[in-house]
């Protein structure tokens, strides 16, 4: 099964962690389970959001393999492209 959990709001509101995610997310990984994270605010870097994940009880992040931003910032050697190219 997969899981694709958004990160703000669900994972955490502003800075502080939603109470019992961290948890879900070692609960799930116990599973067998990896989510993939993914969030629409573009405001910090893949790097950022992996150690605001780092900073959360029980290290939600540990071993996160899967990511996803809208952040162009998540891979700064990628180039803009216009559409249909």
């Amino acid at each position: 099964m997969a899981w694709v959990i958004d990160l703000d709001g669900v994972i955490w509101l502003a800075d502080s962690p939603i109470p019992g995610s961290a948890e879900a997310i070692s609960r799930l990984r116990q599973l067998g389970q990896w989510p993939v994270f993914l969030t629409n605010n573009s405001s910090s870097t893949v790097g950022e959001y992996l150690a605001k994940l780092e900073a959360m009880p029980q290290r939600a992040s540990s071993t996160t393999r899967r990511w996803g931003t809208s952040s162009k910032r998540s891979d700064p050697s990628r180039k803009a492209r216009s559409p249909g190219s």
